[in-house]
């Protein structure tokens, strides 16, 4: 399948980028932060978004290192955004390859502005900065901020691209995930000398994870329950007061993930009936809903990947996976969320090995590729309003099979 004069235009505009976008992409991965705390990758962002031809100016209220940088040619015509994720792991770098995620927001918008400019099409192109999506600091979910701060209105697309072992249009099977830390509160004692006098609160700890383990096997296969006793005591021989788990539930139904994370509640209440201690809940991130797939963008990503001579992997259908903030963004806006591949099937996400492979020309090549992709998709909605109409009811029919649930919503 050829390209007709315009895509092939921007395509070779992304070509040309190639230097700038791996020159981002090095420096991020090179620079490592976490979550809300991504000074560097935002200053390096806006430098280069700016030199591009954009406005660039602040995200929402409370996160310092979002930003919103934008171009409109025209009067009218359609919004389109890109979503640029670029914080780290804590111990393993960019082994998301959030690096990449950002080059390739950077280099879709970039051929996208120009191309409005270039054709005269009318249209606005936007690029929104959101930090923390990984879940490793508390307050993460930089994306729910934008849609709670109304950053999304009016926007008639949101367009993104993650690296992964595979090249999928639809991506993986996302699921919600709330995001909890339990306290117990007991009572210190000399674990020898008086242990009847304290309530040992790494006990009602070890009980609650006891009893998730019992709970897992009356869950649904798309449910998942890990976590972590991240404070267990400070002595051997002192009886611990205070023990501190940090945990995740996750499921794709929004219903059932409410009805998980009860369940869930319920068993450290009884862990803390059961040993005496006090137990308190503390939400450490935003709730991430799970992506509701557009099946109209992943199309027209598809035709766009193909013509670049990139076909999709088959299919992995199974229970689970990971959990994204771009959920929340794509229960109010038609999202696209493809995977692209990086390095060989099989390679962890979350690991060395694909902190490497985030660095390497190989995933350079394949997000130079996926931005062309991503940038000929926006250009068919920017030419053609009739595609922005059929993923807006796409979306709104979604909408009103789940009952119209409250997306980007805190419990």
């Amino acid at each position: 399948m050829g390209l007709d004069p315009e895509k092939q235009s921007l395509r070779e505009e992304i070509e040309r980028l190639a230097g700038i976008l791996e020159e981002v992409s090095l420096f991020i991965h090179a620079h490592p932060e976490e979550g809300l705390r991504e000074e560097l990758a935002r200053r390096k962002l806006v430098e280069v978004l700016a030199a591009q031809g954009f406005t660039v100016g602040p995200g929402p209220e409370g996160l310092p290192t979002a930003f919103v940088a934008r171009y409109s040619q025209g009067g009218g015509g359609p919004r389109i955004a890109f979503l640029a994720e670029y914080d780290a792991l804590p111990g393993l770098g960019h082994a998301c390859g959030h690096n990449l995620i950002a080059a390739v927001a950077v280099g879709a918008a970039t051929a996208v502005r120009r191309g409005l400019e270039r054709f005269g099409r009318p249209g606005t192109v936007l690029v929104f900065g959101t930090p923390a999506e990984e879940g490793a600091v508390d307050d993460a979910g930089g994306k729910v901020y934008f849609v709670e701060a109304g950053f999304f209105d009016g926007v008639d697309a949101a367009l993104m691209a993650h690296p992964s072992s595979r090249n999928a249009a639809l991506g993986e099977l996302s699921t919600g995930r709330v995001a909890l830390e339990i306290t117990f509160h007991g009572k210190a004692a000399h674990a020898a000398g008086a242990p009847h006098e304290g309530i040992n609160a790494l006990d009602a700890a070890i009980l609650t994870f006891n009893a998730w383990n019992a709970l897992r096997q009356h869950l649904r296969e798309e449910a998942r329950i890990h976590g972590i006793i991240a404070e267990g005591g400070v002595a051997p021989n002192i009886i611990p007061d205070r023990a501190r788990i940090r945990m995740y539930v996750r499921a794709r139904d929004p219903d059932y993930l409410e009805e998980v994370e009860r369940r869930v509640r319920d068993c450290a209440l009884g862990a803390a009936r059961a040993t005496g201690a006090r137990v308190e809940f503390r939400y450490t991130a935003r709730t991430y809903q799970s992506v509701m797939p557009n099946r109209t963008l992943a199309r027209l990503y598809t035709d766009n990947l193909a013509a670049l001579g990139v076909n999709l992997d088959p299919s992995e259908p199974g229970g689970g996976g990971g959990s994204t903030d771009a959920g929340n963004v794509s229960r109010v806006v038609p999202l696209i969320h493809p995977y692209f591949a990086i390095c060989p099937r099989g390679t962890p996400g979350h690991s060395p090995e694909f902190a490497r492979a985030a660095a390497t020309q190989e995933a350079h090549r394949a997000a130079l590729t996926t931005a062309q992709a991503l940038a000929m998709t926006a250009w068919d909605l920017l030419r053609d309003p009739r595609l922005v109409r059929e993923a807006r009811a796409e979306l709104e029919g979604a909408q009103g099979a789940r009952n119209g649930g409250s997306p980007g919503s805190q419990p």
